[in-house]
């Protein structure tokens, strides 16, 4: 741990990845007395925040907690941000990562009506037609996203969860979260059987929606109590938004998004020793 009166590096940082359970991770830490996690989940700063500086960074910890870390998917979308991994060991060279995988091409799917619900027009198969170039299908690509940690921190020092653990195995999955951070893994609360940000509870928000939306960005409620803000947003814009189903995939562009992401799930089973033969991927 590193301290200065501005704040105080991070001893652990959640890095990924994108549709994966990192918002629900994220709280669940934040119930732990041993944990703070900033009020703001995804803080991005070594990706889109990196212009704020260091000392704004370290004012998001608290110095007088025992343990603090933070969470942020965008972490792992290289090459869209391509310096994050060197910019986080300029800072935090110490840091314990954590990143959470989900099987590749749920993934994408559950990517997709994030971004569609968000209002973006993406057209899913020319996005999955780009493949190497494709932010959804590169996203996916855990091997090559952990790579680009691995030349400065070292594997011992990185935790990989599978979403699956962390819904169907909840407890048990935190508690490995706790001892590998070096926190009392005895701890339960209440509040780990919920989870946030289902990409089942996705809507799109017509126009109302979003000023709705965008009013209640406008307040402190999000920065005070992010969970209600997300709840009250969720209520409010029910009538003025539209369920969003997850997206189809051709024949033929399945097969060569498989076999592209086969290849990256078999290096980065390798290098974990961790068995994903439930996958879709691997489905015959």
């Amino acid at each position: 741990m590193t301290s200065s009166r501005h704040g105080r590096v991070p001893d652990f940082i959640i890095i990924g990845t994108m549709k994966a359970g990192t918002t629900s991770l994220h709280y669940y830490l934040d119930q732990h007395p041993s944990i703070a996690m900033p009020r703001e989940k995804e803080l991005n700063f070594f990706t889109h925040n990196w212009s704020l500086g260091t000392t704004w960074y370290l004012s998001q910890f608290d110095a007088g907690t025992e343990l603090c870390g933070e969470c942020s998917p965008s972490y792992t979308t290289y090459p869209r941000h391509p310096d994050s991994s060197e910019n986080m060991v300029s800072i935090a060279p110490d840091a314990r990562l954590i990143y959470v995988v989900r099987d590749p091409l749920e993934r994408i799917k559950s990517h997709h009506v994030h971004w569609y619900s968000m209002g973006y027009a993406l057209t899913f198969d020319d996005e999955l037609a780009k493949m190497e170039r494709s932010r959804y299908v590169q996203v996916s690509c855990y091997f090559m996203q952990l790579s680009r940690y691995l030349r400065y921190y070292p594997l011992s020092r990185i935790l990989v969860i599978n979403q699956e653990d962390l819904l169907n195995r909840r407890r048990e999955t935190l508690h490995r979260v706790f001892r590998f951070l070096g926190v009392d893994d005895t701890f339960i609360s209440r509040r780990f059987q919920h989870s946030w940000h289902l990409t089942r509870d996705k809507r799109r928000k017509n126009v109302v929606g979003r000023q709705i939306t965008r009013a209640i960005a406008a307040t402190r409620i999000k920065m005070v109590a992010p969970n209600f803000a997300w709840h009250m947003d969720h209520w409010l814009c029910l009538p003025f938004s539209s369920p969003v189903a997850k997206p189809y995939i051709d024949p033929i562009r399945h097969g060569e998004v498989l076999a592209y992401l086969r290849d990256d799930a078999d290096k980065f089973s390798a290098l974990t020793g961790m068995s994903f033969a439930q996958w879709s991927i691997y489905e015959p």
